[in-house]
């Protein structure tokens, strides 16, 4: 069994951040899907156990207590493991309830003989109506993850400058759209991020990119030459990097570029290298370290990308942290929070598509 604990979560559209401790119990020790989704969330707990271990029923009680004991809510449960959580809040897509010590029972049943009735005789059903799973702004609208499904062949490249720890972006295409190609940019020196590319090294074919991969001489060519060193706050090319993630199994085809880099520059030589974008991640994180932002039509990514803007934007609809959206675009989705489980957007922002109009 594997345990993985602790992620954060918005409570509603427009409160303060909060932290919720929500724990996922994998009961398989396979990579599937749910390592994809809980690799790129920032866990302040991680702990695993090999194949061939099992979960004692002592393991299984001191992991119950050290949550404290009481009831655990069921976000999630499946054959795969259960999604679960000791907060309730009424905005969570709650499902069943359990006590603690008879959730440990229950896992002991399941690492020791395979049983899972124990776990659905105490699983307590629920009647509650999560308020924030789907926010709806238009009913006429779909949702975004039906629109990705349905237009998938035409999304082959993302692009999201000024990235940082958010990886909602990577896992809402990734699992809805085969063979994708996602590039990130950021040049901030972070080592949480170093902590989750450690993570994502398992079972993934990862490779270290040099500017020659780009058909560029060094990383200087990945800065600007009409902004002021000084301007970009003093993240120099001698810091840069770039690694590639390939992803490969029945439920997920992609491949994350990430590079340490200028975000407008670099947009302007992945054009030059016939690396055609087809959804721009546009947000800018209330201007941030960055030396200017990325949104609206005077903004320097805009004017590099204007004469072949991408299909689609990503980005939050009320235009909250300064983002504007770029001229010519319609919203063409619901508003989307991924489920508070996956990796959240940078800032707990909502996010819809818009398509390019004409």
């Amino acid at each position: 069994m594997a345990i993985k604990s602790n992620v954060h979560f918005r409570i509603t559209g427009n409160s303060f951040i909060d932290d919720l401790t929500i724990t996922a119990v994998q009961f398989k020790a396979t990579s599937n899907q749910s390592d994809f989704l809980f690799n790129t969330v920032d866990f302040d707990k991680y702990k695993e156990f090999n194949p061939s271990d099992y979960m004692t029923f002592t393991d299984v009680y001191d992991f119950s207590v050290q949550l404290n004991t009481g009831f655990f809510y069921v976000l999630e449960y499946n054959q795969q493991g259960v999604v679960i959580t000791q907060d309730f809040h009424d905005s969570l897509p709650l499902q069943y309830k359990i006590d603690s010590d008879e959730l440990a029972r229950a896992l002991d049943f399941i690492a020791e003989d395979n049983d899972f009735s124990y776990l659905e005789k105490m699983l307590l059903p629920l009647n509650t109506k999560p308020i924030l799973n789907q926010i709806t702004t238009d009913n006429d609208l779909p949702t975004l993850e039906s629109y990705l499904q349905k237009h998938n062949s035409k999304i082959k490249r993302v692009y999201y400058p000024g990235a940082g720890l958010d990886f909602s972006p990577f896992q809402l295409f990734g699992k809805h759209i085969k063979g994708v190609e996602l590039f990130f940019t950021d040049y901030m020196s972070n080592e949480e991020l170093n902590e989750v590319f450690d993570r994502l090294k398992n079972n993934i074919n990862t490779s270290i990119l040099a500017p020659q991969d780009f058909n560029q001489e060094c990383w200087e060519d990945f800065w600007p030459t009409n902004v002021a060193r000084e301007e970009i706050m003093g993240h120099e090319p001698a810091d840069a990097w770039g690694k590639k993630f390939e992803f490969q199994s029945k439920d997920l085809d992609c491949t994350l570029t990430y590079l340490g880099t200028e975000g407008v520059q670099t947009a302007k030589i992945l054009y030059e290298n016939q690396l055609a974008l087809d959804v721009l991640v546009l947000q800018d994180h209330s201007g941030c370290t960055n030396y200017a932002l990325f949104s609206g039509k005077n903004s320097f990514l805009y004017q590099v990308m204007k004469y072949s803007l991408p299909k689609y934007i990503l980005m939050d609809p009320t235009e909250a942290e300064n983002t504007k959206i770029w001229p010519g675009y319609e919203q063409v989705t619901q508003v989307y929070f991924p489920k508070v489980y996956e990796s959240l957007p940078q800032n707990r922002n909502p996010r819809a598509l818009f398509k390019k109009k004409y």
